[in-house]
């Protein structure tokens, strides 16, 4: 398996959401991680440029690129 490194930003809701919520986004990422057939290897909020970063574990970049076209489509 190679190892994919997946850095993002939240929408304006998304992160509203993390703020007034308790959304457990660690949870989500390993959900969206299996669904593709990849593994959650860790996942990092950040300061910067990215909101989060993403490190997962998978068969193929098509998985990873699956994830990330599901991810922006909800």
């Amino acid at each position: 398996m190679s190892i994919y490194l997946i850095l993002g930003t939240y929408s304006d809701n998304g992160a509203a959401a993390m703020v007034g919520g308790d959304s457990d986004r660690r949870a989500a990422m390993d959900s969206m991680c299996n669904s593709v057939g990849a593994k959650l290897v860790d996942y990092h909020i950040t300061r910067g440029a990215y909101d989060f970063c993403v490190i997962a574990e998978a068969d193929s970049f098509a998985q990873i690129a699956s994830m990330t076209l599901t991810a922006k489509g909800s």
